[in-house]
């Protein structure tokens, strides 16, 4: 999982929001608005991001897609921001 098409700003950005971080193998368990918001389980709290449709990248199963392809139970690695994924990679 990469950064996300962030960009050096948007890395910046990022370390001073708290850092980019990676939830592997995340479970899914809502998504609600069209996968444009997503719930989930990070170190032991519960996590509510939001999933942009144009600085997101989604993919399901190695190809890139858009977010309504989101469905609760998936496993997905998310690439995230206090408060926006950049990534989300599900299999």
């Amino acid at each position: 999982v990469g950064l996300g098409g962030l960009g050096v700003i948007g890395i910046k950005l990022a370390k001073e929001l708290g850092g980019l971080e990676t939830a592997k193998g995340a479970n899914l368990k809502q998504v609600k608005r069209g996968g444009r918001f997503l719930y989930f389980k990070y170190k032991g709290k519960d996590q509510k991001i939001k999933v942009s449709g144009s600085r997101t990248k989604v993919y399901v199963g190695g190809k890139k897609t858009k977010r309504d392809k989101l469905k609760p139970g998936m496993a997905c690695d998310i690439s995230f921001m206090p408060g926006e994924a950049t990534e989300v990679s599900c299999k």
